[in-house]
């Protein structure tokens, strides 16, 4: 497909871990991708180089989604560079831990504005943006990014704005249908990136969980992307749902 006529997909947090393996896999589905990043600026450029290396487009933006201006101006960036939006997956993420009674309550307060601000209040601020003008194009697609085990101990202001995200995904599916769909893809335990040996405590971590996954395994970033690519690009009869990618679990 000429890049020009792509459909253009924004996703946010897009240059590392699952939203880089995420723009990968739109890219190859044949869209053009706007990879949001806050300060990855030199993982985004090499991103959007290695698309583009292989025949697509892609172009970085940066912007603090904890602030609404910037949320603001990145829509109309995005939509201004590609001339629309027609996918949009929320995918930018904080994982602050707090266990509750050993967390000061000034750190629990700041914990839940920032994991508000960025997995709620953002999505919600993008959608409004970009929502209208996938309704006067008669389409749009919204991919937001859950937890399928966003309630576990320790993680109380990540879990409360996760399950607002998953509420927020229902309300706008019935609110924005049928023109545009809204899903939401809930990951489980995910390899993570390789890393120093200061990643070795989260390695550990992750090999008890996996002892307790049906698939005996934990996912991998690809794996969630092609859900999001499934829920992109697949049947037009879906909206409202959450899929849980998690072996099982």
């Amino acid at each position: 497909m000429d890049a020009a006529l792509a459909p253009v997909a924004l996703v946010t947090g897009g240059a590392v871990r699952i939203g880089r393996a995420i723009c990968r896999a739109l890219a190859a589905a044949g869209h053009a991708v706007a990879v949001h990043h806050r300060t990855s600026s030199a993982a985004a450029a090499e991103l959007c180089a290695e698309i583009i290396a292989a025949g697509g487009r892609a172009e970085p933006f940066a912007a603090d989604l904890t602030r609404p201006p910037e949320i603001a101006q990145l829509a109309a960036d995005v939509e201004r560079a590609f001339g629309r939006v027609d996918v949009l997956v929320n995918n930018a993420s904080v994982f602050p831990s707090t266990p509750f009674l050993g967390t000061p309550p000034t750190e629990i307060a700041s914990a839940l504005d920032t994991s508000v601000a960025l997995h709620v209040r953002a999505p919600l601020l993008l959608v409004r943006a970009l929502a209208p003008g996938m309704q006067a194009r008669g389409r749009g697609v919204v991919v937001n990014l859950g937890d399928s085990v966003a309630d576990r101990a320790g993680f109380a202001p990540y879990s409360a704005s996760k399950a607002a995200l998953a509420s927020l995904t229902r309300s706008l599916a019935r609110e924005l249908a049928p023109e545009i769909r809204v899903n939401m893809v809930s990951p489980g335990a995910i390899l993570p990136a390789p890393g120093p040996a200061a990643d070795r405590a989260a390695a550990d971590a992750l090999a008890r969980v996996v002892a307790k996954i049906p698939m005996g395994r934990a996912g991998t970033p690809a794996e969630i992307a092609a859900a999001v690519v499934f829920l992109v690009s697949g049947p037009g009869y879906v909206t409202g749902q959450d899929i849980a990618v998690d072996g099982g679990r």
